[in-house]
């Protein structure tokens, strides 16, 4: 009976313990070894040591109903507080573990549903938090606002944000070889994009980030159904199209000599391309998951084919038109047999066929 009543002693004084400790702290917390996640007002903030010299992060509460919510710098917890600086967008849980990362904005899985997305619909960031990741599936959202410096240290992403009403570059924000695109918004109809009139790297010209002299097109959030790059442009930024679903036809002037990887890949209603005549590379995935694009006429310098060329999952090509004299490099194995390849002379003819291509091949 003693053993029993000491049992049930400790059960009593464990649950009164763990009273206390909600009604010390309110906040849902998780310890691992030396972080502790706690949950505050929609944001999850994973809090590092104090001493060990980390910085603890934030991200939406996925499950959080709230319309607005407000991003910390510093959260107190059991007396100690914890520096944050890193709010994260959670776009990884729209990624398509089939696809994987790189292959643009198609990689994402569109229809799954999550309740902070579909509600939320102003962000504000304390000061001294850098944004990471990729804002994706904000039906609602309007406003991403800073009490302090405007800081996106990898890159400015946002897709599928209908009612984002703004997006401000600073002047102190600049391109990086490690990041994937500087600036990359898509299928944000109502974003107006400013720039810091400062800045020495960028300009803003209808609605589209260019290099601040004009000759880089980054980021196309121009809807226009027919889209003409500008003249004078020199290369066309990886990405820069790439996402944009209400363009159906984009005519490239001959002033464009480079055009970056998946450069016009996922375009929804994209149908033609006028090439430009100094372009002599197509990258990797240039085209990839545009699939209403059945047609295409390369021009007499385009020599180099790098990656697979017109893979089936991903174009849907019937018709092709290489203007060469001799090929330099290229793999057209995954290009459909049912295309149709015409080509200059009997030489590309035999490189189509080193190079992989198992369809027709005509002589012009």
């Amino acid at each position: 009976m003693k053993k029993f009543t000491n049992y049930f002693a400790s059960i009593v004084f464990s649950a009164f313990a763990a009273a206390v400790l909600l009604a010390v702290s309110p906040m849902e917390t998780k310890a691992a070894e030396d972080e502790v996640t706690v949950s505050i007002d929609g944001v999850v903030y994973t809090l590092e040591d104090p001493d060990s010299g980390s910085y603890g992060e934030a991200r939406l509460d996925e499950i959080s109903t709230q319309t607005e919510v407000y991003v910390r710098n510093e959260v107190e917890y059991q007396g100690e507080y914890y520096p944050i600086a890193t709010f994260e967008w959670d776009d990884d849980e729209f990624v398509s573990r089939e696809r994987g990362y790189g292959d643009g904005w198609e990689e994402l899985d569109m229809d799954k549903y999550i309740p902070v997305h579909q509600n939320l619909r102003k962000v504000t960031i304390a000061s001294d938090v850098d944004v990471v990741g990729r804002a994706v599936n904000f039906p609602n959202l309007e406003e991403v606002s800073f009490e302090g410096k405007i800081s996106y240290p990898y890159g400015i992403y946002y897709y599928n944000c209908p009612k984002l009403k703004n997006v401000y570059i600073p002047a102190d924000y600049r391109t990086s070889e490690n990041k994937r695109s500087a600036v990359d918004i898509k299928r944000c109809p109502s974003v107006t994009i400013t720039v810091d009139e400062r800045s020495p790297y960028f300009r803003v010209i209808d609605n589209d980030v260019y290099s601040k002299d004009g000759k880089i097109l980054y980021n196309v959030t121009n809807n226009v159904k027919n889209y003409r790059v500008r003249k004078g442009v020199t290369k066309i930024e990886e990405y820069a199209l790439n996402g944009n679903n209400q363009i159906k036809s984009v005519y490239i002037p001959n002033s464009v000599k480079k055009i970056g990887d998946h450069a016009m890949g996922c375009m929804d209603n994209l149908r033609s391309v006028r090439m430009s005549k100094s372009v002599k590379k197509l990258n990797a995935g240039v085209f990839k998951h545009s699939t209403k694009l059945k047609k295409l006429d390369l021009p007499k310098k385009m020599r180099t084919f790098t990656g697979e060329f017109g893979g089936n999952a991903f174009n849907k090509f019937k018709k092709i038109t290489i203007r060469a004299k001799s090929l330099k490099k290229g793999n057209f194995s995954s290009l459909s047999s049912k295309c149709k390849v015409y080509v200059r002379n009997s030489k590309v003819r035999n490189q189509l066929r080193q190079y992989g291509f198992k369809g027709k091949i005509f002589i012009l």
